[in-house]
C-alpha cells in the first residue's frame, strides 16, 4: 500500500513540472509601451520627444500587456535624473536642467513576469534650450481718427517652440523717437505727416527673450 502512496505522488509532482514546462513554453513575453501623458499620441516602444528647459517634469503613461501581475523597473542614463514609478500607469522623469544637461536622456523601462521573460521600453527625450522668437509686422491704413491713422500689425509673429510651451508676452514698437511695449500685437499709430517712415518691431518671449528686430519701410501719403 506504502508503494501506491509513493507512486501516486511521484505521479503528481512529476504531472506538475511538466504542467510548468508547459505553462512556460507557451508563456508570451510581456509588451510595455509608452507615451507622453495628456497627449494625442500612441503607446509605442520606443518613444522620442523633446523638452523645454523650463519645464523640468516631464510625464508619460505606461501600458503593460500581460496575463501576469509584473514587476516594473525605470533606470536613465543621466544619474542626476529622478525617476518616480507611480504603480504600472504613469511615471515620472524630473530633467536636472539646474545643471543645463542638455542632450539626450534616455529612460529605459524593464518589466518582468514570473517565467523571467522580460519586456522593455525606450524613452529617449532631448532637452534643449528656449528658442528665440521671430517678429514680423505690417502697417494697414485706417484713416478713421485721422488721415495718417495706420494699424501695426505685428500678429505675424511668433515664437519658435511653441511646441513647447513657448509663447509671445510683448511687443515693441518703434518708430523714429516714439516706443511703446505691450501686450498687444496690434496698436494704432497716428503718423504726425506724410514721408517714409522706418517701423521697428521686436518680441519677447515667456523665457524672456527678445526677438532680432523686424524693420519695414512704408511710405505715409
Amino acid at each position: 500500500m506504502k508503494n501506491i502512496f509513493f507512486l501516486a505522488a511521484l505521479l503528481l509532482l512529476y504531472s506538475c513540472d511538466k504542467r510548468d514546462d508547459f505553462y512556460g513554453g507557451v508563456n508570451i513575453t510581456p509588451v510595455i509601451e509608452v507615451k507622453k501623458s495628456n497627449s494625442n499620441t500612441s503607446f509605442t516602444s520606443v518613444f522620442n520627444d523633446s523638452v523645454k528647459t523650463m519645464y523640468p517634469t516631464y510625464d508619460m503613461d505606461i501600458q503593460l500587456k500581460d496575463e501576469e501581475n509584473l514587476s516594473l523597473t525605470a533606470t536613465s542614463n543621466v544619474p542626476a535624473d529622478k525617476i518616480a514609478l507611480y504603480g504600472t500607469s504613469k511615471i515620472s522623469l524630473a530633467l536636472d536642467t539646474a545643471k543645463a544637461t542638455l542632450g539626450v536622456h534616455a529612460i529605459t523601462l524593464l518589466t518582468k513576469d514570473s517565467y523571467e521573460k522580460e519586456g522593455k521600453a525606450i524613452a529617449n527625450l532631448t532637452l534643449f534650450t528656449n528658442l528665440k522668437p521671430v517678429a514680423d509686422v505690417y502697417v494697414d491704413k485706417v484713416g478713421v481718427n485721422d488721415p495718417y491713422e495706420y494699424t501695426l500689425n505685428a500678429s505675424g509673429s511668433y515664437d519658435r517652440d511653441k511646441k513647447y510651451g513657448g509663447k509671445i508676452i510683448e511687443y515693441q514698437y518703434t518708430i523714429g523717437t516714439y516706443e511703446v511695449k505691450s501686450p498687444l500685437d496690434k496698436i494704432n499709430y497716428i503718423f504726425p505727416s506724410p514721408g517714409n517712415y522706418w517701423v521697428h518691431v521686436t518680441v519677447k518671449d515667456n523665457n524672456d527673450e527678445w526677438s532680432i528686430t523686424k524693420t519695414i519701410y512704408v511710405a505715409i501719403n
